[in-house]
């Protein structure tokens, strides 16, 4: 859409800030994003992933703004969200790594967003670095929601759902996985444990958000 018309429409009938309520331009409002801004990174530690970091703590502006996305769904919260990620910028050295790979989602749900989200916010943030972005993850089973299952169900209902496009040939190599949100780590940890079959070195992973 032109944006100028989209302006004016806006301007007719705006849209309410996801965190404030505030009739705004955009689904997050510049002061939303400011005070997302300036809260801190997060580290944390995952058996089976040499580094874990996350652009933000998943609360507030982050954790309205990832939900109005994942469940909305919206592409334009998409855009803005990798446009804050991009300012943010990564904690890890994306230039360092001989693989950067997002951990898809649904297949069902990515059909229904238009979208891979991991993808979409990185991929302005590992192209400003040099680098690029692998897509050779694969879901090969759905699983249930797993925000109903405890640590250990979920650590069952991930294992082995992942595949390796035949692309991927490594011999010892860095990979970092990218994702929009880290809870309990299966879903990762599960990723990890594909690449590393398939003869990967070091993995780490990087999300916007941890829980």
């Amino acid at each position: 859409m032109n944006v100028v018309l989209k302006r004016w429409i806006r301007y007719f009938l705006p849209i309410q800030c996801v965190e404030c309520g505030d009739a705004q331009f955009e689904v997050l409002c510049a002061v939303c994003q400011t005070t997302m801004l300036e809260t801190s990174a997060v580290s944390l530690s995952l058996e089976g992933i040499d580094r874990v970091a996350a652009l933000f703590r998943y609360s507030g502006s982050i954790k309205a703004l990832i939900h109005h996305i994942k469940f909305g769904p919206s592409r334009e919260g998409a855009a803005l969200l990798a446009a804050v990620a991009h300012r943010r910028g990564s904690v890890l050295p994306l230039g360092d790594y001989d693989w950067i790979i997002p951990i898809p989602g649904s297949t069902a749900r990515e059909r229904l967003r238009g979208f891979c989200l991991p993808d979409l916010i990185f991929r302005p943030m590992v192209v400003t670095a040099g680098g690029r972005m692998s897509p050779i993850l694969r879901r090969i089973r759905e699983t249930r929601p797993l925000f109903e299952l405890g640590a250990s169900e979920r650590k069952a209902e991930v294992a082995g759902i992942f595949s390796v496009s035949p692309q991927f040939v490594s011999l010892g190599e860095s990979v970092l996985l990218v994702d929009d949100i880290v809870t309990s780590g299966a879903t990762a940890q599960s990723a990890a444990d594909t690449l590393r079959r398939a003869g990967a070195g070091r993995v780490d992973l990087l999300t916007v958000a941890a829980a």
